[in-house]
């Protein structure tokens, strides 16, 4: 049984900048009674997919900002996991399953929490399926 919780980028992203899965992402936090983890890999992700929504137009550079700044200060708050090379050799052992569909990024974060033995939380419905198909608990 896990004891902690992965958080993936796709939740983060909406816990900062609001959209459509906002609500959702905030309260699935807000029912968790194990303490998440943030890694090295999520937290890039997220600020990478809040800058590209400024260079799409779908959010203002002030916006942008201020979302980055809210984000930095709360993951300043939040237990971290780094990235580590046995990490990367679990994810392309995962990619090698053919049964399990999950690519580079999506197959790092899953290696993670295994690794980290913690529950992964995303919004990602195939990202869901798939970590399932590697043994990970999933919220």
């Amino acid at each position: 049984m896990a004891v902690s919780v992965y958080v993936d980028a796709n939740v983060l992203v909406a816990l900062f900048v609001p959209d459509a899965l906002s609500n959702r992402a905030s309260a699935m936090l807000a029912a968790l009674s194990d303490p998440i983890v943030i890694s090295d890999l999520a937290a890039l992700e997220a600020a990478s997919a809040i800058a590209r929504m400024v260079r799409t137009k779908e959010l203002s550079a002030a916006a942008a900002n201020q979302a980055l700044a809210n984000f930095d200060a709360w993951l300043a708050t939040q237990n971290r996991l780094d990235i580590r090379p046995a990490d990367v050799t679990a994810a392309g052992l995962f990619v090698r399953r053919f049964e399990i569909n999950l690519h580079g990024a999506d197959a790092l974060h899953a290696a993670m929490a295994a690794r980290a033995g913690a529950s992964l939380l995303t919004l990602d419905a195939k990202m869901k399926a798939n970590a399932r198909k590697a043994g990970l608990a999933v919220i």
